[in-house]
């Protein structure tokens, strides 16, 4: 991708195909002003089919709001600015769905575009997407609600001021996903969003750019409520051994077996860009001192690689994962791994794992007739 500059001196890939924009906004960090943003959308080349359907929304501020701008009630897009770092990644083609869904817009759909003035500047915490949204539709500006940090704050407490009245505003919608939750949560310096950030940071992995490294490959990370639940030891995904029937897990992963499993499967699966939460779950469980008899985590990577990389096709890590057991997540890839890959004892890995017969026949690769037991009673997950 093709970095240009744009007129605040900034790089951006303006020009470049349509479908390195999206990635780019995807992937975008930091404070931007959002004008830049959507002109990077409208020149964009192969956008062609983009614009025709933006073309059927376009309209007027004026239009919209019924009354011509006023500079105290309202904000010009031009002038608005974003905080990335604690907003939801930009998806273009959401705004699509949204217009569709609306037919057009209308001032209910953007209600009150809420920003704070941080200097001369003014960042919109609350309606960054709506913003973007009504400037591709044409719109030069916006009702806000308006407030001014305090005096004496530095920067760094105004963003985490910013990012908790994102949380407040956005947490209860349903739309809004845990990882994005967690994503403003860091900014906010929240104690445990900090804690699942460390642990994602040592294990190489990344979720919506916060731990993405340019001194090291960083993998993203496929599963987030699963991994923070491991690493807070809370939540459905927390422990395991607990038999999928409501009672509580006797057994939790390590943390540092999380880290270990993490960098393993990196290695397993040299050329995968992202890393199941489920496979760690599963690899780091067999790596707990209670399962007695275990290999060591250098021998346990030997043979998972050469068992997934001669196979033909080879073994994915969605192989691994599929067809889980419901509520039973870490002890389904477990015993997948350590029966079927590493050549672990059945009934050590039952009584390690708390399942029951019935459990375990749908979880191993067997050539007894017994692995025709009709077993089609139990919930899986696909």
């Amino acid at each position: 991708m093709k970095p240009t500059t744009t007129n605040n001196g900034r790089l951006y890939p303006l020009g470049n195909s349509f479908g390195d924009v999206k990635k780019f906004l995807n992937q975008l960090k930091g404070e931007h002003n959002i004008m830049d943003l959507v002109e990077l959308i409208l020149k964009a080349n192969n956008n062609d089919d983009y614009l025709k359907k933006l073309k059927r929304y376009q309209t007027t501020s004026e239009e919209v709001y019924g009354r011509e701008y006023d500079p105290k009630r309202d904000i010009m897009i031009v002038d608005a600015w974003t905080d990335i770092d604690y907003q939801r990644p930009i998806a273009i083609m959401e705004f699509i769905k949204w217009l569709d869904a609306a037919d057009g817009i209308c001032q209910m759909s953007l209600s009150v575009i809420c920003s704070v003035k941080r200097a001369d500047r003014s960042f919109v915490y609350d309606g960054c997407h709506r913003s973007v949204m009504a400037a591709l539709t044409g719109m030069k500006w916006l009702e806000k609600k308006e407030t001014i940090h305090p005096a004496g704050m530095t920067r760094e407490e105004m963003r985490e001021f910013e990012s908790r009245l994102f949380v407040i505003m956005n947490a209860s919608k349903r739309t809004m996903k845990a990882e994005e939750i967690w994503k403003a949560e860091v900014v906010s310096k929240v104690d445990e969003a900090l804690k699942v950030k460390k642990f994602l940071e040592r294990a190489n992995l990344d979720v919506l750019g916060v731990c993405h490294s340019d001194y090291h490959r960083t993998r993203k990370l496929n599963g987030f409520v699963v991994f923070k639940d491991m690493v807070t030891e809370s939540g459905g995904n927390s422990g395991f051994c607990a038999n999928g029937n409501g009672n509580p897990p006797t057994r939790r992963v390590r943390k540092n077996d999380i880290v270990s499993a993490s960098l393993m499967i990196s290695k397993i699966w040299p050329n995968d860009s992202t890393t199941s939460a489920y496979i760690i779950g599963g690899l780091a469980s067999l790596l707990h001192p209670d399962f007695v008899g275990g290999l060591s985590m250098i021998e346990m990577e030997e043979i998972i690689y050469d068992y997934v990389n001669k196979r033909k096709p080879k073994t994915t890590q969605t192989d691994l994962a599929k067809n889980r057991l419901s509520g039973l997540n870490i002890e389904s890839v477990g015993v997948r791994v350590g029966y079927n890959i590493l050549g672990y004892d059945y009934d050590e890995l039952q009584q390690f794992y708390g399942l029951d017969d019935t459990q375990m026949k749908m979880l191993v690769d067997k050539d007894e007739g017994d692995s025709n037991q009709n077993v089609t009673n139990l919930s899986v997950v696909a």
